[in-house]
């Protein structure tokens, strides 16, 4: 059999180098289900083996026949069978030999001199690898021709006999067998499925290669056989014992990797213990700094003297996981006290102004850092908050620093006839109560009072319309409350030149307007 070996191995290196190209594959094929159940053998056949390791064309294609065996198994209410290495190399070497030897039945032949010649059933080649006295149930399946896991799997699905192998109720173990490169279909497939009256598996996720997350659920064989089972992951210590159960929700320890359940089955004084492996992609989510709010906004209202808000108190959590996270905090402002300087999430410090100036209306800017310390790998580990204060003084504006008119005796004309000026207030958002007086007598002024946002005009009247002149005068703009009104009271130039000189020749006036 060594011999037989080494030729299979260089046959397919070489047919895999030099295979020829053809037309068209073979429809694909599959084989007639085989199953021995008691010892007794249905009208079927398999081939020896013997060899260990056998090399897979592709695991990932196997490891998905596996898991969509278990899936379908799972729409039928079936347990989910375990993976077991004497079954898949077992059934990778009848793939492999399936192709070198350019055959297609469950028996396992050789050709010799350019012919075929069995050389055992497939009871006998299972068994060189499943060599247990204690199996029940041995069935196979195989196919040949079909590219990948889910196209064969349709055409076993879809055939009343290979689908009664893979939902056999007795079975409790697979194998599965990929082999690409040779023979009439150039791709092989093989299932073997089997099952032992003294092991009692333990599947985790249907038997899936990995997992991302460390929550798992475990299938255990053995209902109505045992009464208790203790489980442990690793060689961590055992759980507590606990009454038995088939299907159990279970964690894996919280780290990458490769990690082993175990479950211990107990029934009086007789035991037995079972394993699975499965690996892990999860990983910790990370450390994450959450600060709020990122911006703090105060405003001081001079007339009412309130401050709003009067403090702000900004929170400190782990937004991703219940871990601590140590904090500490800068400052850059000297206008607001923060309190704690530092703690733990969850946490919370108190942003509060207390030095600043109440007139004139400013904005104070200013920033505090949060930096977390401790643990290292934290997430927005560093993150900054601006603080403003708005003060917000009332102050007279909208007035100009000097109004011109211009009279013109040729054109009998007034440019402009009036000027509309309105008060505001620029410094906050409340109403000034204003009055004007002038010492102009030629200046008519209407209203002599108001209210912010309201208008008043300033009309030239009786003065002389024969001889040039330069009337000059000052308006005096007062705000009457609030009191203390920065730029109140604010004075206007007043100006009327009297031309003997058609406005053609003349300058328009001009404005200054000091906001």
């Amino acid at each position: 059999m060594d011999k037989s070996v080494r030729y299979i191995l260089v046959v397919a290196s070489v047919m895999v180098l030099t295979a020829p190209t053809v037309a068209a594959p073979p429809t694909p094929q599959i084989g007639t289900a085989v199953v021995v159940e008691g010892g007794e053998v249905t009208p079927c056949y398999t081939g020896c083996g013997g060899v260990s390791d056998v090399p897979s064309s592709n695991p990932d294609y196997e490891q998905t026949v596996v898991e969509m065996v278990n899936a379908a198994r799972a729409e039928y209410a079936l347990p989910p069978l375990k993976r077991t290495a004497a079954l898949d190399d077992g059934a990778r070497y009848h793939a492999t030999d399936l192709a070198v030897d350019n055959y297609f039945t469950h028996e396992s032949q050789d050709r010799v001199d350019g012919i075929l010649q069995v050389v055992c059933i497939f009871k006998e080649r299972v068994l060189a690898y499943y060599n247990y006295p204690t199996w029940t149930t041995l069935s196979e399946n195989i196919a040949a021709g079909s590219s990948t896991p889910a196209a064969v799997m349709a055409i076993w699905m879809g055939s009343e006999g290979h689908r009664d192998n893979i939902l056999r109720a007795a079975s409790c173990e697979i194998g599965v067998g990929y082999y690409e490169g040779g023979g009439d279909y150039w791709r092989y497939w093989v299932q073997d499925f089997a099952c032992r009256s003294d092991v009692y598996p333990i599947v985790i996720n249907r038997e899936a290669a990995t997992t991302d997350d460390y929550h798992v659920n475990l299938y255990i064989y053995g209902y109505g056989t045992w009464t208790t089972m203790r489980l442990r992951n690793n060689s961590e210590p055992w759980s507590a014992p606990r009454p038995f159960q088939s299907e159990l929700a279970w964690e894996l320890p919280k780290s990458p990797g490769k990690h082993t359940v175990w479950v211990e089955l107990r029934n009086g004084s007789s035991t037995t213990t079972s394993s699975d492996n499965i690996y892990s992609t999860w990983s910790p989510p990370p450390i994450t700094l959450n600060v709020v709010p990122t911006n703090v906004a105060f405003v001081h209202d001079a007339v009412t003297g309130s401050l709003t808000p009067p403090m702000q108190v900004v929170n400190l959590t782990n937004s991703t996981t219940a871990d601590v996270i140590t904090w500490s905090l800068m400052t850059e402002g000297n206008w607001f006290n923060v309190t704690p300087a530092g703690g733990t999430t969850p946490g919370t410090f108190t942003i509060a102004p207390t030095t600043f100036m109440t007139q004139p209306s400013t904005l104070y800017t200013g920033a505090v850092t949060v930096t977390a310390t401790a643990p290292p790998e934290t997430v927005n580990a560093v993150q900054r908050i601006a603080v403003t204060l708005d003060v917000q003084a009332p102050a007279l504006g909208g007035l100009p620093d000097a109004i011109t008119f211009t009279y013109s005796i040729p054109s009998a004309q007034l440019l402009p006839s009036a000027w509309i000026l309105t008060p505001q207030n620029v410094g906050s958002h409340h109403a000034l109560n204003w009055s004007v007086t002038s010492d102009a007598p030629w200046a008519q002024i209407a209203p002599q009072s108001g209210a912010t946002s309201q208008s008043f005009s300033i009309t030239p009247a009786g003065f002389s319309t024969s001889s040039a002149f330069l009337y000059t005068g000052l308006l005096t703009v007062t705000v009457d409350s609030p009191a203390g009104v920065a730029g109140s009271p604010h004075q206007v130039r007043l100006a009327l030149n009297v031309v003997d000189e058609a406005f053609g020749y003349v300058y328009l006036p001009l404005v200054c307007r000091n906001f």
